[in-house]
């Protein structure tokens, strides 16, 4: 998610030429440094100011329903995107503010609501390239329903898309084959997910989708090939999500193979990648859960009741986070 953020703020700086020191500048620097209250302080006296154009107002609504979406506040953030589209009803703009919505919805397991509103994004006039990372974001919704036959279609697409300007949308087919790979690996078709993994790997665009290939040999049973993976994903440059995850997989692995000692030591890795740098910018429950039925395996029975506190914890707040969105 946080690979696209910058590609929201990219379409709209590009459209609206901000002058120094107004309050909508405010308010962006204040997003971009993560101070979120301060950014949608400005944004809203911002939209107190007279004669506001169209494309102003809808980009200050939008600001402040991005800042909410960082706050962890799904309903208020997915009022403001919503109030954006009111004002501005055209191509990329319109489309924004939907794909962000959906991406909300994605992020609640809502994903028949997230289709609806990337539908709707894709019957908007938007840029080639745009619609290509909407039909990516459509097809995650797609597999994670079990549609796979509709998530693969839209994949396809996107590769279509990617090919036709190579050189601009690298990053475009990589996303398109990483995504292929994961909804064959949920077919379980393995040999065909490896495949794909591997032909994003080879486009060689600065990530990779080692983590992706240990987690398939995982998947079918051959634990010593999928530590042999995740050693050689430590060893490459990896995203700081990226790498906790595979401190994660390892020590889970090595919890189920009753190697209680190495499988202590990347988890201890993995919690403290996760407590000192991730949280509370992305808090997962399943993240949380994994690590408490690992540490149950190596008997670790304190941390595996503060693992599952923690999740039980973040499934209530989730809970209760849906009903004020629906």
């Amino acid at each position: 998610m946080k690979v696209f953020t910058v590609f929201f703020f990219v379409v709209f700086t590009a459209v609206i030429p901000l002058q120094a020191d107004t309050l909508l500048d405010k308010a962006i620097n204040a997003q971009k440094a993560k101070e979120y209250d301060k950014a949608i302080k400005y944004a809203e006296q911002y939209l107190e100011t007279s004669e506001l154009d169209e494309v102003s107002q809808n980009y200050a609504l939008f600001t402040i329903g991005y800042c909410y979406e960082k706050k962890r506040n799904p309903s208020q953030a997915i009022d403001y995107y919503l109030r954006s589209n009111k004002v501005y009803k055209h191509g990329d703009l319109n489309a924004n503010a939907h794909v962000r919505i959906g991406l909300v919805y994605n992020n609640f397991n809502l994903y028949q609501e997230a289709i609806e509103h990337f539908n709707h994004a894709l019957s908007l006039n938007t840029r080639e390239a745009f619609e290509g990372n909407i039909l990516i974001w459509r097809a995650i919704a797609y597999k994670y329903i079990s549609k796979y036959d509709s998530a693969l279609s839209d994949v396809l697409k996107a590769e279509r898309i990617a090919l036709k300007d190579l050189e601009n949308r690298k990053r475009l087919l990589f996303n398109s084959y990483a995504q292929r790979g994961l909804i064959k690996r949920k077919m379980e078709d393995y040999d065909e997910a490896i495949r794909f993994f591997e032909l994003a790997n080879d486009l060689q665009i600065g990530r990779n989708t080692l983590i992706n290939i240990g987690g398939t040999y995982h998947a079918r049973g051959e634990n010593t090939k999928a530590i042999e993976v995740y050693k050689t994903a430590l060893a490459s440059k990896q995203h700081i999500e990226q790498r906790f995850k595979t401190f994660q997989k390892l020590g889970e692995i090595h919890a189920e193979i009753q190697l209680n000692d190495v499988a202590q030591t990347f988890l201890k890795e993995a919690e403290a990648i996760y407590s000192q740098v991730l949280y509370p910018d992305s808090e997962d429950i399943d993240v949380y859960h994994s690590l408490a039925q690992a540490s149950k395996l190596i008997g670790q029975s304190t941390q595996y009741s503060q693992f599952l506190e923690r999740g039980y914890s973040i499934q209530k707040e989730r809970n209760e986070m849906i009903e004020a969105m629906l």
